[in-house]
């Protein structure tokens, strides 16, 4: 019991926030796996699932920034309310228009675009949220609870998506997924959420915005670390892709994909949980950007596996490094940054993460055609070790000037 932190029993904020996200996040997983499927499987049509996504991928690249500004000017609970009762209304609207057979292309693609903009304003809110409602000294722990949270929803979200789907009509199926959101609205409503930290609203919403910006542009830590962010990122896409590809080149059992793929997310939990027993309290970025090369040290050995079961151990092993090295960068970003800004932050932060999955799919789909993947997972790997050394080292020379400065 002493494993488990103790924020999880002594703050009833944090407790109700984390079971209101819980559920709308496992719901809302559900949803973007389900939701392309069926969209394949009545159209028949690629192309339908491709502009779907990428329709969605835009919308949240460029809301994210304006979303995050309006959370820091509000008051994050309501925010959060208003973005799970748009989602909640438009899988109802979704389940009514399928139970009733109108269904067109046309109106699904409005009603996802627009659920996505409910996706885009929840996500700064609950991370800004986080910060606001436990102590200083518990959030580390917070930060890992709620990787840990999102991880589960990841690993769960196709199991339990397969089933409804499997058993309900797809009118039923996005209805269930519906009061998910309203369970997750009952919970945060009834929650006691104190905000001693409310930006005021004397200014611009123009002017919010781009003092969002300067926090990136002004600040070379943080512009720094957003960039090395991006392209590590770039790189995770790259190396989930070219493992789709070694894995179907070893010819092995659909079981073993799932062996091979849940490696990471079971990896990423358990990496989650050690950090909140390897505390640190100051220069948190080493010791993630060290979790970033150890984890691209055993994706160069996933490139020398032979067999799945080597591969599934390195893979479960990189799994593990990132979930220690996630959980210290967000950290890090909630004591270095004002909480009044962090809305601003955290959708910056979510716009450059997401444009650059694409970016790594596509330049490593260019490469796959013409290299082996096992030596592509390799390059990727050392390139991961590379990149996070290199903005460890710049890092750390920007630590040391500002503190030769303030002396």
């Amino acid at each position: 019991m002493k494993f488990i932190p103790k924020v999880y029993f002594i703050n009833k904020q944090f407790t109700q926030i984390f079971y209101a996200q819980f559920l709308s996040g496992l719901a809302d997983k559900i949803i973007l796996f389900i939701l392309p499927l069926w969209i394949l499987e009545v159209t028949r049509s690629s192309i339908f699932v491709s502009i779907l996504s990428a329709s969605s991928t835009i919308a949240i690249v460029v809301l994210s920034p304006f979303m995050g500004t309006f959370v820091d000017r509000l008051y994050k609970k309501n925010l959060m309310l208003v973005a799970n009762s748009i989602r909640c209304m438009l899988l109802i609207l979704l389940a009514v228009i399928t139970l009733l057979g109108y269904f067109e292309f046309l109106y699904i693609l409005l009603i996802f675009i627009v659920y996505s903009f409910g996706s885009t304003l929840h996500s700064p809110a609950a991370n800004v949220a986080l910060t606001i409602i436990v102590n200083e000294d518990e959030l580390q722990d917070a930060v890992a609870i709620r990787q840990t949270s999102n991880q589960l929803e990841g690993i769960l979200a196709p199991v339990l998506g397969g089933l409804l789907f499997s058993v309900f009509s797809p009118g039923n199926f996005f209805l269930i997924n519906g009061l998910c959101f309203v369970l997750s609205l009952l919970i945060l409503l009834t929650s006691n959420i104190t905000e001693q930290h409310k930006a005021k609203a004397k200014q611009s919403f123009l002017v919010d915005l781009k003092e969002g910006m300067s926090i990136l542009f002004q600040e070379r830590i943080l512009k720094t670390f957003l960039f090395s962010a991006a392209i590590i990122n770039i790189l995770g896409a790259a190396i989930m892709l070219t493992l789709r590809v070694i894995v179907i080149n070893m010819e092995v059992s659909s079981l073993w994909w799932s062996l091979i793929f849940v490696g990471s997310p079971v990896g990423v939990i358990i990496g989650a949980f050690m950090s909140m027993k390897l505390k640190v309290q100051s220069n948190i970025f080493i010791y993630g950007f060290i979790c970033c090369a150890v984890m691209g040290f055993f994706n160069i050995l996933m490139s020398l596996a032979n067999t799945p079961l080597v591969l599934t151990i390195f893979y479960f092993l990189s799994g593990i490094a990132f979930g220690m090295g996630n959980t210290y960068f967000g950290t890090m970003y909630r004591r270095k940054i004002p909480v009044e800004k962090q809305g601003r932050f955290f959708g910056f932060l979510s716009a450059a993460l997401l444009i650059s999955i694409p970016v790594g799919q596509v330049l490593t789909g260019v490469l796959l055609d013409a290299l082996n993947p096992n030596h592509i997972m390799g390059i990727l790997g050392l390139l991961t070790v590379v990149t996070a050394l290199v903005s460890l080292k710049v890092l750390s020379g920007e630590q040391k000037k500002n503190i030769e400065y303030s002396n």
